[in-house]
């Protein structure tokens, strides 16, 4: 039987999941799909492309960037 904590977890990642409009990338990764450039450094910076329609533009501006990781400031 599935614990009742697992089954919110589930359920949110999925409603969390339906919310998610965009892909995040590095700016170097553009680089290197767009111009077929070298990937020399890890990158201080991420591009955001939306999808059309992208209207939350307040969530983007809680994004904090990490060389391992983005997260949502606080």
């Amino acid at each position: 039987m599935v614990s009742r904590k697992l089954l919110q977890s589930l359920l949110l990642l999925v409603f969390l999941a339906a919310g998610i409009n965009g892909y995040v990338y590095s700016c170097e990764e553009v680089k290197y799909r767009l111009i077929n450039s070298n990937i020399v450094r890890n990158t201080s910076s991420a591009c955001i492309f939306t999808e059309e329609g992208f209207k939350n533009w307040d969530q983007l501006k809680r994004i904090e960037f990490a060389s391992y990781s983005i997260r949502w400031a606080s």
